[in-house]
């Protein structure tokens, strides 16, 4: 019973691996010098298509694999999967070989302001909705992204004795980095994302993210909002 029970297992594991592989070779196409398994994963990585975690496991299960396929003791493997790598290397392959669109992860109510809204409400709207970035409109479009570091450079700049009839155009002015997001489509992958936010990093080279990217129907500035991503969201993906 051992023996075809762990038989099971190392067919699952290896049957996962395969996909996974070979989904690698049709992406990548021949871009790679060599076809070992470990480059093909940095490749994807450095593409922005895997999370930290998912970057590590596939790393270990490439380890596993060699294990399971080269190695042997009297004629029987000497690494045999457990289960939960079974499970996690099947829960891979739909997460590698099927790119979540950015609707699946990050559609939600966004919290927004009016152009023209006093700051004194959308201070109230950054403490009780514990947030840090919110999309500013007008006319019906979006036109920026206020933070709080922005508010802080209005208030110790200018030291308003009138906060409460204070507009909102009057702070975005004191942004440090002016429009300072980018709009995709509800229907972008995740990858897409990711690149964006590598890229913001990389193009001011210092040492700064763009504040968020706003999810829409089309990818055009137009309301309503799908959804945001925050930095906060893309950790396990930058670093």
């Amino acid at each position: 019973m051992a023996g075809n029970f762990f038989q099971k297992n190392s067919s699952r594991f290896l049957t996962a691996f395969k996909q996974i592989d070979r989904f690698f070779n049709e992406q990548l196409n021949g871009s790679l010098k060599s076809n070992h398994f470990y480059e093909k994963v940095y490749a994807w990585y450095d593409l922005g298509y895997l999370s930290r975690n998912q970057f590590y496991d596939l790393l270990q299960f490439s380890k596993l694999r060699n294990a399971i396929v080269h190695e042997y003791l009297d004629g029987q493997t000497i690494a045999e999967p457990s289960t939960t790598a079974v499970k996690r290397i099947e829960e891979l392959r739909v997460e590698v070989c099927r790119p979540r669109k950015l609707h699946e992860l990050f559609e939600k109510k966004v919290i927004t302001a009016n152009i023209d809204d006093c700051v004194a409400d959308v201070l109230a709207l950054f403490w009780n909705y514990k947030i840090s970035q919110i999309p500013i409109i007008a006319s019906k479009k979006i036109v920026n992204v206020l933070n709080t570091n922005t508010i802080a450079w209005w208030t110790a700049a200018t030291r308003p004795d009138n906060i409460p009839n204070a507009k909102i155009t009057d702070v975005l002015s004191y942004s440090q980095h002016q429009e300072n997001y980018k709009i995709l489509s509800q229907n972008a992958a995740l990858p897409d994302a990711v690149r964006l936010f590598r890229q913001s990093y990389s193009k001011v080279n210092r040492g700064w993210f763009m504040d968020a990217i706003l999810i829409t129907a089309n990818g055009k500035n137009e309301t309503p909002l799908k959804g945001i991503i925050v930095l906060e969201d893309m950790v396990d993906y930058l670093i």
